[in-house]
């Protein structure tokens, strides 16, 4: 049913759910498996800022991706990552649309509260904007 199925992913206990559904989702359908994450950078930053913070960011990500290729790979999934760059919904919104998938699968909520208050809540801005169902994960 699902060909192409993306997971949002920050590292949080709901996105570390969201994935094993994804993954669940993904080997029932024999479903490419697209894992994302999003380094939101800080306002305004110079240029040094915001190289290193993206390096550290994707180090970050890098290491939990590969637990998560772990899991992957013992349900014969093959999990494709990729670390994009710039306002999370909107990151993953046009990631989805460029990519051709067929499902968005995320956390309930994210890292932190002041973060959802700050730039709204991701999931929300997913389910009103993504041009293809999307999974909300408790």
């Amino acid at each position: 049913m699902y060909r192409k199925i993306l997971v949002a992913f920050d590292g949080s206990t709901q996105a570390q759910s969201a994935f094993r559904h994804g993954l669940e989702i993904a080997a029932c359908g024999h479903s490419e498996l697209i894992v994302a994450s999003v380094v939101h950078l800080p306002e305004p930053g110079t240029r040094v800022e915001l190289d290193a913070t993206i390096e550290d960011s994707k180090r970050q990500f890098e290491e939990g991706f590969g637990k998560l290729r772990s899991e992957a790979t013992e349900r014969g999934i093959e999990l494709r990552t990729e670390v994009l760059v710039g306002h999370p919904a909107e990151q993953l919104i046009q990631f989805s649309e460029r990519e051709g998938v067929d499902l968005v699968v995320t956390g309930r909520r994210g890292r932190s509260t002041f973060d959802r208050w700050l730039i709204g809540s991701v999931s929300t801005r997913l389910l009103r904007y993504a041009h293809c169902p999307v999974l909300v994960v408790r």
